[in-house]
């Protein structure tokens, strides 16, 4: 059982059916009938497995999860591929990993330029950082590991606000690069290009009051590996803690990014994030213990959001698979269809 299309992250493709499926035989069936779902049960006395690929739920929801599977064909086998954007535990396999990483790496390197005029104009990633910062309660002269730094703007902004020495890694060497032209006359502030799950590898035998991913771990593949190792790097009484992406939401917290997909006809994308907030809240639990949480809002501006998702990275979360400048339009007429609803835009933080 499976989508009539396969999922894409930022042109990464999980498979090529018209390759794999070559020679197989196929019926295509709308699961929301009644008269679907006895066709199904009538096949399972002739298969032995069965394979699906929906958001976990989905099919409990539809009347074919596995207890009912299992009834149809006690011997039957029910196999599904999680997602871990779902809160599930899929894919993350060494080599799906690998892929993610090149094409996160690949798309803020297209993103460097366009980040710091963004940036300069609105003054955002460094108001977020310090908001951050003033909710953790940032001791000064402390030691920080800042995962998936970008361009260093959250390490400037620890630096000079807060008196932080700052290790900032991140995968994409043009957003390094541009950081350490930004950075060039502050001391203690480095940025090193490498693999942000696995900060030892950069940081060796050094220990941090703090480990910081500002805007940035819901785009790390392996989460819970992620934390674990950021673990590894603190000092007895360290914390992490982390800001995530964007929620845009109406006066009774429902999503309006769902609602501007639904008024403009676009289809949405799979997942907005490689990791939600829920799991990377699970694996901050399970490494770190308790979690606080801290929700950072601001009015609803589409004007600004315009911007924001305008960035190739950013624009990549929505339509991904489509190229830059028809992402962009998209971007404009998507948040166009919400532009006369109140709401929030709401960055939801957290801490362990």
């Amino acid at each position: 059982m499976k989508r009539n299309r396969w999922p894409v992250w930022s042109g990464i493709s999980t498979g090529s059916p018209p390759q794999v499926n070559r020679g197989k035989k196929s019926l295509a069936l709308n699961l929301k009938s009644d008269e679907a779902k006895e066709i199904v049960y009538k096949l399972l006395g002739e298969y032995y497995i069965v394979l699906e690929q929906f958001r976990p739920g989905v099919m409990e929801r539809l009347g074919l999860g596995y207890d009912r599977l299992k009834r149809g064909h006690p011997r039957g086998r029910h196999n599904r591929k999680w997602n871990k954007a779902s809160g599930g535990k899929r894919m993350s396999s060494p080599d799906f990993s690998r892929k993610v990483k090149q094409s996160v790496a690949a798309t803020f390197d297209q993103s460097f330029a366009i980040y710091q005029d963004f940036e300069d104009k609105h003054h955002f990633f460094a108001e977020l950082a310090a908001g951050m910062a003033d909710w953790i309660g940032v001791r000064p002269g402390s030691r920080v590991l800042d995962l998936g730094c970008g361009n260093g703007i959250s390490a400037r902004v620890l630096c000079e606000r807060c008196g932080c020495r700052v290790l900032g890694i991140d995968l994409s060497p043009k957003m390094v690069e541009a950081g350490q032209r930004l950075l060039s006359g502050l001391n203690d502030v480095r940025l090193v290009v490498g693999d942000g799950e696995l900060p030892g590898e950069v940081a060796g035998d050094e220990r941090f009051d703090y480990v910081l991913y500002n805007a940035s771990i819901f785009v790390f593949p392996d989460v819970d590996r992620a934390v674990r190792e950021a673990a590894a790097c603190l000092k007895a009484d360290g914390e992490i803690a982390f800001s995530f992406y964007p929620a845009l939401l109406g006066p009774n917290d429902e999503d309006l990014m769902d609602e501007a997909f639904r008024r403009t006809g676009y289809p949405p994308p799979k997942f907005r994030v490689i990791t939600s907030y829920e799991a990377a809240c699970k694996a901050l639990a399970d490494h770190r213990g308790p979690v606080s949480h801290y929700r950072w809002a601001r009015p609803l501006d589409v004007g600004f959001l315009k911007d924001f998702f305008s960035i190739p990275a950013q624009s990549a979360s929505l339509f991904p698979g489509l190229e830059y400048e028809e992402r962009k339009n998209r971007v404009n007429n998507l948040l166009d269809s919400i532009a006369d609803t109140a709401g929030t835009m709401v960055w939801r933080m957290a801490k362990a």
